[in-house]
């Protein structure tokens, strides 16, 4: 293998971006929706499971946070 600097001599910069993308649903976003803007998902046993779910979690200025079980 034979490697050959550029003709100019110069160094070339380049940037790399790396994108991911999960086709599952985050389990954590129902949560966050009810949470920020008290929006629930449209099947019934989504929405209680939420609802239950939420009552153990807090989501304050951007950041989620876990409630522990006695309180805060």
């Amino acid at each position: 293998m034979v490697i050959t600097p550029p003709v100019d001599g110069g160094a070339e910069e380049v940037k790399i971006v790396s994108i991911y993308e999960v086709d599952e649903e985050d389990w954590l976003q129902p949560l966050v929706d009810y949470l920020k803007n008290e929006k629930l998902p449209s099947e019934s046993r989504c929405k209680i499971e939420v609802q239950q779910r939420a009552s153990r979690f807090l989501y304050y200025k951007g950041a989620f946070y876990q409630c522990p079980f006695l309180g805060l």
